[in-house]
């Protein structure tokens, strides 16, 4: 569960360490403490187990308000309990006013990316694999161009702009209102019995997550339970391990689950 970041776990790759063949990717574009907490309440609303958690996170997902109700953004109305028409005018509408319609309809009958589509219709370096059972996304055309020609990938400087000396620490991102959806995010956890593992991703940026966040996330979830990969290391110095600005590559995510399952890393071992 969490934010975008998500897609460089893959699901049956974490499978392995958790003894399920077939674990559910949970995730949402810009996802927020709230809205990770809401799929949570759901899931144990409907009687759903919730045996296992890996939960990927970064200081945009404690800023985050869980107000966002707009096309694109908002949620499921079956997960945060709001009106069912509400939830598709808002795709109506986008589709309407975003001229989506234009976009998808041209690129249905010419099978064309054409520049007024961009933001609307994926172009070819956003095509993906997607995985219907466990929800997994793969940016599979990235990837791809990046084994034809990772020198032409990688100049692209408005994406992999340049990282300089050591870069600032996030404010602190975990306050009151938070530190409340976490406490009860906690007590989720402890009603279902849940093995949980909280990760600060290494994000482009190389920005280190607060050390005062750190702590609140120690003090609640157990420091054996938290993660730190944020700021300058092994996985966020080289420019070859990301896929843009933003997102890693899959093959960071399966370092990382190994640093978090057996405590041993391929990368600086």
């Amino acid at each position: 569960m969490g934010n975008s970041e998500c897609m460089a776990f893959i699901s049956r790759t974490w499978g392995k360490y958790i003894g399920d063949s077939i674990p559910f990717h949970f995730d949402a574009s810009s996802e927020d403490i709230d809205g990770i907490y809401n799929k949570l309440t759901y899931l144990d609303k409907i009687g759903n187990p919730i045996k296992n958690v890996l939960l990927i996170t970064d200081p945009t997902v404690f800023r985050g308000t869980g107000t966002e109700n707009k096309f694109g953004y908002n949620h499921d109305y079956k997960v945060d309990g709001s009106s069912a028409i509400k939830f598709h005018y808002i795709f109506f509408s986008g589709f309407i006013t975003h001229f989506l319609f234009a976009g998808y309809i041209d690129y249905s009958l010419n099978n064309t990316y054409r520049s007024y589509m961009h933001g609307s219709i994926p172009n070819d370096m956003e095509q993906y694999i997607y995985d219907s059972i466990t929800n997994d996304w793969i940016l599979e055309k990235r990837l791809q161009s990046i084994k034809t020609d990772s020198l032409k990938f990688y100049t692209n400087n408005h994406v992999f702009y340049e990282r300089k000396g050591t870069a600032l620490a996030f404010e602190p991102c975990i306050n009151e209102s938070c530190f409340a959806t976490l406490k009860k995010i906690k007590q989720l956890f402890d009603k279902h019995s849940t093995h949980y593992k909280i990760v600060l991703g290494p994000i482009y940026s190389q920005r280190p997550t607060n050390k005062a966040d750190i702590e609140k996330l120690n003090q609640l979830f157990g420091k054996e339970n938290v993660f730190d990969f944020s700021g300058s290391n092994t996985y966020s110095n080289s420019t070859g391990n990301y896929l843009d600005n933003v997102h890693y590559k899959p093959y960071i995510g399966a370092e990382l689950l190994k640093v978090i399952y057996t405590g041993r890393d391929s990368l600086t071992h």
